[in-house]
C-alpha cells in the first residue's frame, strides 16, 4: 500500500480543484467531452463533422466548446462507445475512476524500480493537469508500462500488439516504434504491425470507407491545435521564436528520429525512454499533460544511470517548476523543451549503464 498511498496526495488536489469557486471539473466541461461525443458519434458516418459534435455540446453542457472534437482514429471511437450509454456526469466520472486505476498500476508496476515515482505523480502538474482535464494520458502510461513489463520477459509480440495502441496518439509514439526497430526487437515491432492492421480494420468497419480522409481534414483543424506556444516541445520553442510555418513539426520529427538511431547501440533501458522524451519533443501536439509520460520514461530509465548528478537531473524534468514556466507562457515555455534536449543529449546519462537483463537487450 506504500506505494500508492501518495496517490491520495493527487486525488486530494484533484477534489479541492473540483471544488474551488467557478471551476469547470465538477460539470466534465473538459476534454472528456470530445471522448465522449467521439463514442455517441462512433459507426454514425459523422465522427468527423463538427456540426454534429457541435450540437452534442450544446445538448451535454448548454455550450460549444471549439478546441473540443474528436481527433482520435476510428477505432479509438468505437472503444470509447459503452461510456455513451451512461448519462454525460456519469460517464465522466467512471472515466476519471478508471484513469486512477490505471495510474495505480503503473505506479505499482514501476515503484520498485524507482521509489520516488508515487511522490514524483502526486505532484506532477502534468499528470494533476491531465486527470482534472478528463484527458487519457493515465491509460498511456499504463500501456507503456504493460508493454515495457513485457519486453523485459521477453515477451516481445505480446509487448508489440499492446504497443499498436500507442497510436491513439500516434505522432508520440512513432518514435517508441523506431526505437524498437533500431534495437532490432523485431517481433515487437511484428506485434506493433499485426495490432495496427487489427486496429485499422476495426477503424473501417465502424466508420465505412471515406473516414481517413473526414480523419485529416480534422486534425488539420487550426482550432484542434490553438496556441502553439504553449507545447512544451519544438514546435513551442519555435512558435515562441515566432516560425509557425507549416512543415517544421514534420522536420522536427524526422530529427527525432535520426536522434534514436544514433543511440541505437545503446539498451533498451535506454532507448525506450528516449523514445518517450523524442515523440513528446518532436510531435505536433503536445501540450502540458502529455508530458506525463515523463514519468513511466523516468521509472524505466533511472535504474540503468549510475551518475548522481543525471538522476537529479532527471527528477528534476518530472518535477513541477518546468511546467510552471510552460504555464507561464512565452518566453518562459522554452525552458522545459531546451531542458529535456540537453537532459537526453548529455553523456551522462546514458553512457555506462548498469547491467542489463538478458530480455532487456
Amino acid at each position: 500500500m506504500s506505494r500508492l498511498a501518495p496517490l491520495l496526495i493527487l486525488a486530494s488536489l484533484l477534489g479541492l480543484w473540483a471544488n474551488s469557486p467557478g471551476n469547470l471539473i465538477a460539470g466534465a466541461q473538459n476534454d472528456f467531452l470530445a471522448f465522449y461525443c467521439g463514442g455517441t458519434l462512433s459507426g454514425s458516418g459523422r465522427l468527423y463533422d463538427a456540426a454534429a459534435t457541435y450540437e452534442l455540446h450544446q445538448r451535454l453542457i448548454g455550450e460549444k466548446i471549439p478546441a473540443l472534437l474528436f481527433i482520435r482514429l476510428p477505432y479509438y471511437a468505437f472503444l470509447l462507445k459503452p461510456l455513451a450509454w451512461f448519462p454525460y456526469l456519469t460517464a465522466f466520472w467512471i472515466w476519471t475512476a478508471a484513469s486512477f486505476s490505471a495510474l495505480a498500476y503503473a505506479v505499482w508496476k514501476l515503484a520498485p524500480r524507482a521509489p520516488d515515482l508515487p511522490y514524483l505523480c502526486a505532484f506532477s502538474l502534468p499528470l494533476l493537469c491531465g486527470i482534472a482535464n478528463g484527458q487519457d494520458v493515465p491509460f498511456l502510461m499504463a500501456l507503456i508500462v504493460f508493454a515495457w513489463t513485457r519486453l523485459e520477459r521477453g515477451q516481445d509480440l505480446t509487448a508489440g500488439l499492446a504497443l499498436a495502441l500507442g497510436s491513439i496518439k500516434l505522432h508520440l509514439f512513432l518514435p517508441v516504434y523506431a526505437a524498437l526497430w533500431v534495437a532490432r526487437r523485431h517481433r515487437a515491432v511484428a506485434g506493433i504491425a499485426l495490432g495496427g492492421l487489427l486496429l485499422v480494420a476495426l477503424s473501417f468497419a465502424s466508420e465505412g470507407f471515406g473516414w481517413p480522409w473526414d480523419y485529416l481534414a480534422m486534425i488539420n483543424r487550426p482550432v484542434v491545435h490553438q496556441d502553439p506556444a504553449a507545447m512544451g516541445n519544438f514546435v513551442g520553442l519555435l512558435a515562441t521564436l515566432g516560425w509557425t510555418g507549416r512543415g517544421w513539426d514534420g522536420l522536427l520529427h524526422i530529427l527525432g528520429l535520426g536522434g534514436l538511431v544514433m543511440l541505437g547501440k545503446e539498451d533498451l533501458r535506454i532507448l525506450f525512454p528516449a523514445a518517450i522524451a523524442t515523440g513528446l519533443l518532436s510531435g505536433r501536439h503536445s501540450y502540458l499533460a502529455d508530458f506525463a509520460l515523463l514519468l513511466p520514461a523516468y521509472a524505466i530509465l533511472v535504474p540503468a544511470v549510475r551518475h548522481v548528478g543525471a538522476r537529479v537531473a532527471l527528477q528534476f524534468c518530472t518535477a513541477p517548476f518546468l511546467y510552471f514556466a510552460l504555464l507561464s507562457g512565452p518566453p518562459w515555455t522554452a525552458a522545459l523543451p531546451v531542458a529535456l534536449l540537453v537532459l537526453l543529449w548529455t553523456p551522462t546519462v546514458w553512457k555506462h549503464p548498469n547491467a542489463v537483463p538478458a530480455a532487456v537487450r
